[in-house]
């Protein structure tokens, strides 16, 4: 009777069309199979009671059958939109803050190449922050290639271009900074990212409370000498003699020395202080000191020009068989057999936020300098095959990574 019926009333395509187009307006609603508009009244009157029963059988069969389709596409829109719309609010917001705000600049002085991983942190860090470099924050950065006689000099440079912070990436581009600064009367906000001694050297006169434009990172390279000594005879417990080689004309140096005393003295260790003034010195005095001094080990001091020449101290202790004891992180992985701080880049890292402050209208003073996080010991297992050292398992324990350039890899140690 259906299919006679369908056959003979050639209006019925009209009535299912208009039907599936009414239900579809009202889907999103659940409301399947009772919705049903006034327009049922002319069909009643044009196709009859029979014609219009007939198609609501059929329609009804094709929505039972058909539902979860017509759900899943709903779904699927529903989310396609709101995730359109998301990206549209966040790209207004991003295209809104970025012309609202002015681009920053950022002065960086660095003393050479070493400290190039300082950087690379430091913009990373920024980036965190939400200032990427060309978008909203452009960097100044000033080189001295090792040349100490040009700092002042560069520093000079930097001010000029009135920067909106500038940033030292250690003790002696932030003299000179400082020093110029005072010499013009400028009052420009600098931020040390990774310096030793700050409240000794003046750059500061309290961490946590200090009424000067200078804030950032301490590294805190000259207070971990003693634990640095202290770590050198658990790597190596058959140590009685060390070398100190110590830089006597930078605050750090001297302090330093002084820690490293205290702390032989109660590991009864003998001392030989061995003092550097250039970076020449190394390579021309210092086999002469060795072949003089019958030392177990050298231990290195926190100075910028020690770290300019660590490729020949460490020439110097596999050619002496004698370890080396560094500060940075970085220079186990150079030559020295073991070193103990805080890596260039974390340093460089850990500044970003302050300089964020900075920008976001916080004055210096207002912001506590700040020690390093993240300080770890680095053990060089292939220097250590070279000198054929042998190192207490003891002492390994303490290395939170241990490198081995043959498969070029540092794998995690627990920390102590």
């Amino acid at each position: 009777m259906l299919e006679s019926f369908i056959q003979t009333h050639t209006d019925f395509n009209v009535f299912y069309r208009h039907k599936i187009c009414s239900l579809y307006r009202c889907f999103l609603r659940d409301k399947w199979l009772t919705i049903w508009h006034k327009e049922d009244e002319v069909f009643n009157k044009k196709y009859g009671k029979i014609s219009l029963s007939a198609g609501r059988v059929v329609l009804m069969t094709f929505l039972s059958n058909n539902r979860k389709l017509f759900t899943s596409l709903a779904a699927v829109i529903f989310g396609a939109i709101i995730i359109l719309g998301a990206f549209l609010l966040a790209n207004w917001w991003y295209q809104l803050k970025t012309e609202a705000e002015p681009v920053k600049t950022v002065g960086i002085l660095l003393a050479g190449d070493m400290k190039l991983d300082k950087l690379v942190g430091l913009k990373e860090g920024l980036e965190e922050q939400g200032y990427l470099g060309g978008v909203n924050i452009n960097y100044v950065v000033e080189n001295a290639k090792d040349n100490g006689k040009i700092f002042n000099s560069l520093a000079s440079d930097l001010i000029a271009k009135k920067p909106d912070v500038l940033v030292a990436l250690g003790g002696v581009e932030a003299d000179a900074l400082r020093e110029i600064l005072t010499f013009q009367q400028e009052e420009i906000p600098i931020v040390l990212a990774g310096v030793a001694s700050t409240v000794k050297r003046g750059l500061v006169n309290n961490l946590q409370d200090h009424e000067t434009n200078i804030t950032g990172i301490d590294n805190y390279h000259t207070q971990l000498a003693g634990k640095r000594l202290e770590l050198l005879t658990k790597l190596l417990p058959d140590t009685r003699r060390v070398m100190v080689i110590y830089d006597p004309e930078v605050i750090p140096g001297l302090q330093s020395l002084d820690i490293i005393e205290n702390t032989a003295a109660l590991l009864d260790i003998e001392l030989v202080k061995y003092p550097v003034v250039a970076k020449d010195l190394i390579m021309t005095e210092l086999p002469q000191a060795l072949l003089n001094h019958e030392v177990d080990a050298i231990l290195l001091s926190s100075s910028y020009f020690l770290e300019a020449a660590a490729d020949e101290l460490f020439r110097l202790s596999l050619d002496f068989k004698v370890p080396v004891m560094a500060v940075n992180k970085h220079e186990a992985y150079r030559g020295a057999f073991a070193a103990y701080g805080v890596s260039l880049y974390e340093q460089g890292r850990q500044a970003a936020p302050l300089i964020a402050k900075i920008f976001l209208g916080q004055h210096p003073s207002q912001i506590p300098v700040e020690l390093s996080e993240k300080i770890e010991l680095v053990v060089n297992m292939d220097v250590i095959k070279r000198l054929g050292l042998k190192v207490s398992p003891v002492g390994l324990s303490y290395a939170k990574a241990i490198y081995e350039s043959a498969s070029l890899s540092e794998r995690g140690r627990l920390s102590e």
